[in-house]
């Protein structure tokens, strides 16, 4: 990282933890679980699928990439994520005992996934003493 990125790494890290200070907060993002690791409300998801599915997202989304290309950008976006991780974190991006859990994008439909998130959520608000709610659905 230059000094420009990380002098805007040090504004995140302040911004999430005010965030995070003022109420319940979800923070999108691969640094997050580790800037705010201390918090006792701290609930870290790490969202993971095969190459082909993620490069099929890529190229639906840009819409004008080609596999190779796309492919590329995934593996890019690997490469930078775990390099940033390892200098700057000083942890592995893949190491899941960063996350509390992992789910397999491929596995479960997105509806799937918001389920298993929320219900998480849900019991890591109730273990902090927090206001229970009436599972939806």
């Amino acid at each position: 990282m230059d000094l420009d990125d990380r002098e805007l790494f040090t504004a995140e890290k302040a911004i999430m933890r005010e965030a995070a200070e003022r109420g319940p907060v979800v923070i999108v993002g691969w640094a997050g679980f580790s800037v705010l690791r201390r918090e006792p409300g701290l609930f870290s998801v790490f969202l993971h699928a095969p190459i082909e599915k993620r490069v099929r997202r890529v190229m639906k989304v840009y819409g004008n990439l080609t596999a190779e290309e796309a492919k590329a950008l995934v593996l890019r976006s690997n490469r930078d994520r775990g390099e940033f991780a390892r200098t700057v974190l000083r942890t592995e991006r893949l190491d899941p005992q960063n996350y509390h859990l992992c789910i397999d994008t491929e596995r479960f439909g997105t509806s799937a996934v918001v389920d298993l998130i929320y219900q998480a959520a849900q019991d890591v608000v109730r273990g902090l003493g927090g206001p229970s709610e009436e599972p939806k659905g």
